[in-house]
C-alpha cells in the first residue's frame, strides 16, 4: 500500500525519470567492480564539532581523539573541507542533494523540529543513487531537514508548550520521512537534541507515546549548553541517552548486513550539539569542560562503529567518512574552553553561524582500505556537497542535469591519480544570516561587512575588529588564514572577479557544467541585493 501511495503521488515516478534521463536501467542493479562489488559506505556526521576539536588537526588540542586520529592514519585527512553553510539544516541538505542550500527555499537560518520537508520528494538524493545500484540504505540519528507530520486538521503542525494542546497525530505515520528520499530504513529524532518532539521515529512512525512536556523555557547565554526547548516528549528519550541509543541502533544495523549486498549508512550524530550531555562514563573525562567530554564520547562512537565493521568482517570493504555539519558553537562556554588552551576553531576566525572560516571549515577524514593511501593529507578545497558526485562516479551513475548542481567528483583525489588542480572552480559558503562567501584558490570574498560576517552569539576574542569599514571583505587565505587583513580596497579587480563568478552561479542555478537550472523561488532575497 505504501509503495502504491508513492507511485500515486509521483514520488517514485519522478525519480525514475531522472535516473532514466541519466541513461540508467530502471531496474535495481547489483553493480560490480574489479574486486567483485562496490564498497559499503558509512558516513558519520558529527553535530557542531569544530575543526580543532579533532586532535590530528590540532597539535595543541587538550583532548586526544584517538579513534578519529586512527582513521586519519589509515586514510586521508582534509585540511580545507567546507560545509555549504555554517549551520546544520542547510549543510545537511547539501550533503544529501549535492546542491547549494541557498538554492532551496531556505535562504537563511535552520528549520525547527516541526519544519516541513526541505528536500522535495522528487529530487534525487545520494541515497536514491545508491539504492538504485542495489545498495541497502539507512539513515540513523538526527534528521533536521524537515518532516511532514500527520495532523488532525490538515494544517501545519502546532504545539502549545503550556497546555500541551496539539494538532499533531503522533499515532499516525509521517506523510513524508527519510524513506521518501532514498532510505530503506530510518531511526532517529526529528531535529537537534534540543528541539522537540523528543520521541524516536522508526521509518514513518513515532515508536513511543507522547508522555508530556519536557524542556526548559528559561535559559541565559551562560547556560545555553544545558538548554533544550520545551515540547512533546517520551519518558524513554533523555538528552544523555540519545547518542548511546542511536549508536546501538547503528551497530545493530551493521551487524544485520552481509557481504552479499553493499550498504550505505548515513549516521548522523546528535553530539557535541547542545544540550551538552555526555554519558555518565564520560563526565569529567577531559578534565576541562563537559563539551570536551562530549567530544570524547563522539570519538568513542566512531571507534564503536569501526570495531563493529571489523567484527562483522566488513571493515576491509567499507569507505568511512567522518566530518561535521558546521563549526563549534561558541555559546557553549567558548571563553572558558579557550582560556584553558583548547581552540575548537584552531587558527581560524569565528565559529558556527559565521561567514568566517571557523563557521564552515570542518574536520573531514576518509578511510578506504586498499584504495586511499594511509596518512595522506590534502589541502585541496572541497565541499561536503561533493559527496553526491563522488559516490555517483564510484558506482558508475551519470548525474542528471537537474541533480547535484554543485557537486564535484573527488575520486581523482581519493585514488591518488593525477588530476587537474583545483578540482573545484570555486567554493561557496553561507552564514546563518544568509550572507555569502566565495573562495577561489587562495582568495576569499565575503559579501557583507565585518559586523554582519559574524553571529551575535559570541565574537571571536582573538580577532577583534580593527579593520577599515568596507562593504565586502577580501582575504588571501594562504598568507592570512586568520582573516585579519582585509584586502578589499587594495584589490578591486579581484573583488569584481569573484563577485561576477558568484553572480553567475546564482543566476545559472548551478556551479558545475550543464544545463541552466532554477533556484527555488522566494518573495524576497535581500542577501543578494548586491547583484543589482
Amino acid at each position: 500500500m505504501e509503495l502504491l501511495n508513492d507511485l500515486f503521488t509521483g514520488r517514485i515516478f519522478k525519480k525514475m525519470v531522472l535516473l532514466l534521463a541519466a541513461g540508467l536501467s530502471a531496474g535495481l542493479v547489483m553493480a560490480q567492480t574489479g574486486s567483485g562489488r562496490y564498497p559499503n559506505i558509512v558516513f558519520i556526521l558529527a553535530d557542531d564539532m569544530g575543526y580543532g576539536d579533532v586532535s590530528c588537526n590540532n597539535p595543541d588540542a587538550r583532548i586526544r581523539t584517538v579513534n578519529i586520529d586512527r582513521l586519519a592514519n589509515n586514510g586521508m585527512r582534509f585540511t580545507a573541507a567546507h560545509t555549504t553553510s555554517s549551520v546544520c539544516t542547510p549543510s545537511r541538505y547539501s550533503i544529501l542533494t549535492g546542491r547549494y542550500n541557498w538554492r532551496s527555499r531556505l535562504k537563511k537560518g535552520v528549520l525547527g523540529g516541526y519544519g516541513p520537508p526541505l528536500i522535495d520528494s522528487s529530487r534525487l538524493t545520494i541515497a536514491d543513487v545508491l539504492k538504485n545500484k542495489g545498495y541497502r540504505t539507512a539513515c540513523i540519528g538526527k534528521w533536521h531537514i524537515g518532516l511532514e507530520y500527520a495532523t488532525t486538521d490538515q494544517a501545519a503542525p502546532r504545539f502549545d508548550t503550556k497546555t500541551g494542546a496539539t494538532n499533531i497525530a503522533f499515532e499516525k505515520p509521517l506523510r513524508q520521512s527519510p524513506n521518501d528520499l532514498g532510505f530503506d530504513y530510518y531511526y532517529g529524532i526529528a531535529a537537534s537534541a534540543d528541539m522537540p518532539p523528543y520521541m524516536y521515529i522508526e521509518n514513518r512512525k513515532f515508536i513511543q507515546q507522547y508522555d508530556g512536556i519536557k524542556g526548559d523555557p528559561k535559559y541565559t547565554r551562560t547556560d545555553m549548553g544545558r538548554f533544550f526547548r520545551p515540547g512533546p516528549a517520551s519518558n524513554a528519550v533523555t538528552p544523555e541517552g540519545i547518542l548511546p541509543d542511536i549508536t546501538l541502533k547503528a551497530k545493530q544495523y551493521i551487524e544485520e548486513q552481509s557481504a552479499a549486498h553493499p550498504f550505505f549508512l548515513y549516521f548522523s550524530l546528535t553530539a557535541p550539539h547542545k544540550p551538552i550531555s555526555p554519558a555518565a562514563s564520560f563526565v569529567g573525562k577531559s578534565g576541562i569542560h563537559a563539551y570536551l567530554d562530549f567530544c570524547l564520547q563522539v570519538d568513542e562512537t566512531v571507534g564503536a562503529i569501526v570495531n563493529t565493521l571489523k567484527k562483522k568482517g566488513l571493515y576491509e570493504h567499507t569507505l568511512i567518512i567522518f566530518t561535521s555539519d558546521n563549526g563549534f558553537a561558541p555559546y557553549v562556554d567558548a571563553r572558558f574552553i579557550e582560556d584553558h588552551g583548547h581552540y575548537p576553531s584552531f587558527i581560524y576566525r569565528g565559529y558556527k553561524a559565521d561567514a568566517w572560516e571557523g563557521g564552515h571549515r570542518v574536520p573531514m577524514i576518509v578511510q578506504w582500505p586498499g584504495k586511499i593511501i594511509p596518512r595522506t593529507v590534502t589541502t585541496e578545497v572541497v565541499s561536503l556537497a561533493d559527496w553526491f558526485a563522488t559516490v555517483s562516479g564510484m558506482v558508475h551513475t551519470p548525474v542528471p542535469d537537474n541533480a547535484a548542481e554543485d557537486s564535484y567528483d573527488l575520486m581523482p583525489l581519493l585514488s591518488g591519480a593525477a588530476y587537474r588542480h583545483p578540482l573545484r572552480e570555486a567554493t561557496v559558503c553561507h552564514s546563518i544570516k544568509g550572507e555569502f562567501a566565495i573562495q577561489q584558490q587562495n582568495w576569499k570574498l565575503i559579501l557583507c561587512n565585518e559586523k554582519t560576517a559574524g553571529s551575535a552569539w559570541v565574537p571571536d576574542k582573538r580577532y577583534d575588529s580593527l579593520q577599515a569599514a568596507t562593504p565586502f571583505l577580501l582575504y588571501d587565505l594562504e598568507s592570512d588564514p586568520g582573516e585579519t587583513n582585509n584586502l578589499y580596497s587594495r584589490y578591486p579587480g579581484k573583488v569584481k572577479e569573484l563577485k561576477a563568478l558568484l553572480t553567475r552561479y546564482i543566476r545559472e542555478g548551478r556551479s558545475t557544467k550543464g544545463t541552466i537550472q532554477k533556484n527555488d523561488a522566494v518573495d524576497k532575497w535581500p542577501q543578494i541585493s548586491w547583484m543589482k
